[in-house]
């Protein structure tokens, strides 16, 4: 059998106008680095996901229509259960 889990930088504040604001994509990678160590975790394969989210901030890219689109970048590790 095999699962998979996902790691996602803590969201740090959520404004109208600036959007979320969030920790670091690195965090992101110690958390797992961090779990997959201390767990032993016998890795299959490691994705990073990107999602698109309809907010204002650094990371903004225009989508089709021109409107301010921010992605939202995690880490999901697809791991073999004992």
């Amino acid at each position: 059998m095999f699962d998979q889990k996902d790691f996602v930088p803590k969201t740090l504040s959520v404004h109208w106008l600036k959007g979320i604001q969030a920790d670091s994509f690195d965090s992101a990678i110690a958390a797992a680095n961090e779990w997959i160590e201390s767990e032993s975790i016998d890795v299959l394969n490691i994705e990073t996901i990107l999602l698109p989210v309809g907010s204002n901030d650094e990371t903004e890219t225009p989508n089709i229509i021109g409107a301010p689109l921010s992605i939202r970048q995690f880490i999901r590790v697809w791991y073999r259960k004992s």
